[in-house]
């Protein structure tokens, strides 16, 4: 294909200054019979002459053009309003933009399509950009926080505001050492690597699109020709549009040559930028300035090796896009000393790395990005790279390297280092073949993770009828799983990846709210996960990976243990999240990710206390909580996320105040969680999850006021909720408030379709504590419906719901169940107590049920008595102790 591309632009630039039959005898002569190839210099010129005809009489002047895009500046876009121009693209302009609606204040970047490209595929291409944004989340990318459309028509997005340089530019002014160049380069890497284990390839990976911060943070902006791996065709990868959108100086021959990228793709881009930041240079020195002469050299020239490149930095003024006098003196920049001490940096596993990132086969350079930087991380830690050949007297070289102090000494133990030295090379083999084995299961459990998991799952989980296939799938996928743990050779990087799919199997199981309700499942997936990623903590307790990704599986796996009534191992794995992160929020406290897991820690911690009876416990873990998020600059605190995430610790502090009887304190917190998802919601229309905790919000908020018996507010609440989401806690609580507001005809309906649904969920999952309460809480609140109608099937109704309380077994510890089945035993009471009040009704019967009144209000005290011997009866529930004891007496005297 390079051939090709090749004898086509030789053809077109000896065509291109010719006219008319001279030209078209020319380009005949020079294709040598080969028509297909005619016809495309014949298109090519065509083209050359309609994009000069237009360029010579353009239809509006370049002054005029500025002007146009300038007119946005000062204008309001959304919410939003334009400071000034960032930046132009081939697709779209960015400009500063600030907070215009008075909520925050707030500098961002705007992304807004150019007037005159809004064609349909460059606003496809623009949407596909906006997707792709929203489905990343990673420290070293930058962060998409809104969108929307102009009033004619312009899509736009608005991403956070990178206050940094080129990353090269950053490398030179701050004088960064060969090492520190590389650290810089991993964290790209990282990004890059986070986005292909999303399905999305990069392509257009530059300086340019990789800011570095002061903080020296390294940002991946510009996914504007990005693809998605399990899309189609994409006519952007051919030759001509291709080389409309796509950089050829940091393009790989494979997309100059208009075959399609891969992940393979973004290596080589990779390569060719750490190639600049080492040596100053590009790999390449075409002939002249043009892109044909540029994909000429990247398609067929091979890049001098880095060691040798650095003699010709100082000379490389032809070298694209470079700032005079960077590259002047290498030497300086990387603070190297002299030249020669700066080739021995670079000679060996350097020039060996950037050559096998820069092959002009896909198939010959790194499969991944991760071997990519495991090799740079290797050559950083004095290892072996696996791009070396794996020889005798290179490992014993790195040996030597990593120990120049013991072996100085050595001279005493000659006989045993030569020895060890030859135990060291047989190991070293046998280490090689087994790392070959664990690399290509890596692979393996990648595809599996995100085809299998990923994509099919994902793609038919809200399908109907699609339960049992999703089953299967998750079958299939721990089998795998299970074998190839069995096979991981000590490889961390493998070690990890397995954790991560088995994290994932828990979470299809039954961790996510969406899964298949097997909350068993989940907890044996975690716990393998668990297993492998603590092998991982006690081989290096010092790399902040390995704690923040223990820390969030333990969390995962203490939620489920809790909704599955273990409470104290809940505890257990919230009190260890806490005390990884602590530290690492102490250490860096402006990493806003750390800082949201250690709040998530807390408040799952504050959640468990409360439901453990501690109150005093859970009020302070959320107090604790609100410092963590609130101290945080103002920028900060007004990202979305932080003000979701203090919206629910306002909603769980409520809980809490609730439980210690102040009522007006929990009304006041739920308000205020209510306030701000609202305006997350209004500000954010088409994100339906900020419309759903909205809705959660409204739920509880009318909880609290009928706590306070304020019955006709909470209805209202409730109804509003009911008409968007008719969801099974929103037809309880409807049910519930017409009860209370002596409507029980109108609440029976609701009661009914709450019982329905949440009777399906308990089936799907019957280890789940919490869908037995649901269960057990409908029946007795359409047990006191139907009672207070007299209706024949109350007494049915409350005996299936003594035999479900029955049936379940609680932790005497575990305070919340316990006192919800001490409140539901009293409530049966009370509906027993109204069927024997009914006029209508034999003597006989009347005494059955006043006897079951009399069971009901002394499984109450029961109940209350032992609760509050444990001292686990909140300050909001002290009253009903007596108020049992006193309405079994009366039962008992009614007898």
């Amino acid at each position: 294909m390079a051939e090709r591309w090749q004898r086509l632009t030789q053809i077109f630039d000896a065509a291109v200054v010719l006219a008319g039959e001279e030209r078209c005898a020319l380009v005949g002569r020079l294709s040598a019979g080969d028509a297909e190839l005619q016809a495309e210099v014949e298109r090519l010129l065509a083209a050359h002459d309609r994009a000069g005809s237009f360029m010579a009489s353009p239809a509006i002047s370049g002054e005029a053009l500025a002007e146009i895009e300038d007119a946005w500046t000062g204008k309001l876009i959304g919410s939003y309003r334009v400071v000034r121009e960032l930046g132009r693209g081939g697709m779209g302009a960015v400009y500063l933009a600030e907070r215009a609606d008075g909520q925050y204040e707030q500098r961002l970047a705007l992304k807004l399509i150019k007037r005159g490209m809004d064609s349909e595929q460059v606003l496809a291409r623009f949407r596909a950009e906006r997707q792709i944004l929203a489905s990343l989340d990673h420290p070293n990318i930058a962060r998409l926080l809104d969108g929307g459309t102009t009033p004619d028509g312009l899509p736009y997005f608005v991403m956070e505001h990178i206050e940094g340089r080129p990353i090269d530019e950053y490398a030179d002014a701050h004088r960064l050492s060969v090492s520190a160049r590389l650290e810089l380069i991993l964290q790209v890497c990282a990004a890059v690597s986070y986005a292909h284990q999303h399905l999305v390839v990069h392509r257009d990976i530059k300086p340019l699109n990789i800011l570095v911060t002061g903080g020296g943070v390294p940002k991946l902006l510009d996914f504007g020709i990005a693809k998605v791996l399990h899309e189609g065709g994409d006519e952007l990868t051919s030759t001509v549009t291709g080389f409309r959108l796509l950089t050829p100086e940091y393009a790989s021959p494979e997309q100059v040559d208009g075959r399609h990228a891969t992940t393979a793709s973004d290596v080589y881009s990779l390569g060719v930028v750490l190639y600049e930041l080492l040596t100053g240079r590009s790999p390449y020195r075409p002939k002249g300035g043009a892109i044909q002469d540029i994909a000429t050299a990247v398609s067929t020239t091979e890049p001098d090796r880095p060691s040798t490149a650095v003699d010709h930095a100082a000379g490389a003024s032809n070298a694209p896009r470079r700032r005079a006098g960077v590259a002047a003196d290498r030497v300086a920049a990387t603070g190297s000393g002299s030249v020669e001490k700066l080739r021995r940096r670079l000679r060996g596993d350097l020039d060996t790395i950037l050559l096998t990132a820069l092959r002009k086969e896909p198939q010959r350079r790194y499969a991944s990005v991760e071997q990519f930087a495991g090799d740079i991380r290797r050559h950083l830690d004095g290892l072996p790279v696996t791009a070396r050949p794996d020889t005798f007297r290179y490992r014993a070289g790195k040996f030597t390297r990593r120990n120049r102090v013991p072996l100085a000494a050595g001279a005493l133990v000659a006989l045993a280092l030569v020895a060890g030295t030859v135990a060291t090379a047989w190991q070293a083999r046998e280490a090689r073949a087994a790392q070959v084995r664990a690399e290509r299961r890596f692979a393996d459990v990648r595809r599996l993770a995100n085809a299998l998991l990923f994509d099919y799952h994902d793609a038919i989980k809200d399908l109907r009828g699609a339960t049992p296939v999703r089953e299967r799938l998750v079958r299939d996928a721990l089998s795998y799983l299970d074998g190839l743990a069995t096979e991981q050779a000590g490889d961390p990087a493998l070690q990890r990846e397995l954790a991560s799919a088995y994290r994932r199997v828990g979470d299809v199981q039954g961790g996510d709210p969406k899964g298949l309700g097997d909350s068993e499942g989940a907890v044996a997936s975690y716990t393998k996960a668990l297993g492998i990623l603590e092998a991982l903590y006690r081989a290096d307790s010092t790399d902040t990976r390995n704690r923040r990704e223990l820390a969030g599986l333990a969390m995962a796996l203490g939620t489920v243990v809790w909704e599955r009534g273990d409470l104290s191992t809940g505890l257990a794995h919230g009190r260890r999240a806490r005390d990884m992160l602590e530290p690492l929020v102490a250490a860096s406290p402006g990493d806003t990710d750390q800082r949201l897991q250690l709040h998530a820690a807390y408040d799952l911690l504050g959640q468990l206390s409360l439901e453990a009876g501690q109150i005093a416990e859970a009020m302070e873990f959320h107090r604790l909580d609100l410092k963590l998020l609130e101290s945080r600059p103002a920028a900060e605190r007004a990202q979305p996320r932080l003000r979701h995430a203090i919206s629910v610790v306002y909603g769980h502090l409520a809980d809490a105040q609730a439980e210690a009887d102040d009522q007006p304190g929990a009304l006041e917190s739920r308000r205020r969680s209510l306030e701000l998802r609202e305006a997350l919601a209004a500000e954010f229309p088409e994100n339906a999850e900020y419309e759903r905790i909205a809705q959660a919000a409204r739920y509880y908020l009318a909880s609290v006021l009928g706590r306070m018996k304020r019955w006709d507010e909470a209805l209202d609440l409730y109804r509003k909720n009911l008409a968007e989401d008719p969801s099974a806690f929103n037809e309880f609580r409807t049910g519930e408030a017409l009860r209370h507001l002596g409507r029980p005809a109108e609440a029976v309906p609701h009661l009914r379709r709450a019982l329905e649904l949440h009777t399906a969920a308990f089936r799907a999952d019957s280890g789940n504590l919490f869908d037995r309460l649901a269960v057990a809480g409908d029946q007795a609140e359409l047990c006191s419906a139907l009672a207070a109608l007299a209706r024949p099937d109350a007494r049915e109704t409350c005996a299936r719901t003594v035999a479900f309380i029955e049936a379940t077994a609680v932790e005497p510890t575990h305070a919340f169940p316990r006192a919800f089945f001490g409140g539901v035993w009293f409530a049966l009471g009370e509906a027993y107590d109204t069927l024997a009040a009914r006029a209508s009704v034999r003597p006989a019967e009347r005494r059955t049920h006043r006897l079951a009144a009399r069971d009901m209000y002394r499984r109450s005290v029961e109940i209350w008595t032992d609760l509050t011997a444990r001292k686990l009866v909140s300050p909001t529930d002290t009253f009903r102790l007596g108020a049992a004891a006193r309405a079994a007496e009366r039962a008992e005297a009614a007898l």
